[in-house]
């Protein structure tokens, strides 16, 4: 009904909002090192339901920790249908490497969460945890905080970056088209598929 004929109203210029510059680049992380010689947990989060980094070596791995974080995705409620997606995805990995989950963390309580992952570690010999790197978001700011939690009870938490996201974290600096054009030899430097273009 016209609505958006703007009949003489839009504006002709579009000065940019005033605020804060954009922050600098992060440097990329460093590859999280762990001692494959001592008594592992780890750590499967919703945002990576396939630890690869994590099998077919000789480390020893005793147990599994699980972090879901759908309710931290929006300020708004969260339906309920992504957390039962979420919860999928978890049930999944954990068959996929043949474990269930010994123990399941709340977002909500850090310090609860840090506490039962102290005493289940105890429990099962477990003197360090891994997890995969989560660069940013929600799960990123529960899994810091959970990292800073279980450092003060001695239990390290480290966290493995893929060499996907190391390839292509310095190109990550102006956004998408500018990055667009480097993926292809990012394929090929991480080792993941041959690149046709169409």
């Amino acid at each position: 009904e016209g609505r958006f004929t703007g009949g003489g109203r839009l504006a002709r210029e579009a000065p940019p909002l005033p605020g804060p510059p954009p922050p600098p680049p992060l440097a990329p992380p460093r590859p999280g090192v762990w001692d494959p010689a001592v008594i592992t947990g780890l750590l499967l989060t919703d945002e990576d339901l396939n630890p690869s980094f994590f099998r077919g070596g000789s480390q020893s791995w005793r147990g599994l920790a699980v972090l879901a974080t759908p309710q931290r995705r929006s300020p708004l409620p969260v339906s309920s249908l992504v957390g039962d997606f979420t919860a999928g995805g978890l049930r999944d990995a954990c068959a996929r490497l043949g474990s269930a989950a010994d123990v399941h963390l709340s977002p909500d309580d850090i310090g609860g969460s840090a506490g039962l992952i102290v005493d289940w570690a105890k429990g099962a010999g477990i003197r360090q945890l891994v997890s995969a790197y989560v660069p940013v978001g929600p799960t990123a700011e529960v899994v810091e905080d959970l990292q800073r939690a279980l450092s003060l009870s001695g239990l390290p938490l480290v966290l493995v970056p893929r060499n996907w996201d190391l390839a292509a974290w310095p190109h990550a600096t102006h956004g998408f088209f500018r990055f667009r054009a480097k993926i292809p030899a990012i394929i090929r430097q991480a080792g993941i598929a041959s690149v046709h273009a169409d």
